[in-house]
């Protein structure tokens, strides 16, 4: 069962940045700078992690996954939605 999370990163070299926008991009909604949504599988979580490992620098950079609980399907797609239909918004 897809389980939404909050993607949120800080990352200290430029071209680190881009790439780690681009991997996350793939996975997830653009909320604000630094910060995504994504509903993925637990599969689909590790994949994406799995390629940012290979991007970072864990001494320099950081990235936080939050799990969201209490998102809801009902009334979706929202008014205004622009985003891929894979992804969700809260309400």
């Amino acid at each position: 069962m897809p389980q939404s999370y909050l993607i949120c990163y800080d990352i200290r070299n430029p071209k680190r940045l881009q790439k780690v926008h681009k991997v996350i991009i793939h996975y997830g909604v653009l909320l604000q700078f630094s910060v995504y949504y994504g509903l993925m599988e637990q599969h689909t979580l590790k994949e994406m992690v799995d390629k940012l490992i290979t991007i970072i620098n864990d001494k320099e950079d950081d990235i936080r996954i939050y799990p969201i609980h209490g998102s809801t399907l009902e009334n979706w797609p929202k008014e205004g939605f622009s985003g891929n239909d894979k992804f969700l918004l809260l309400n």
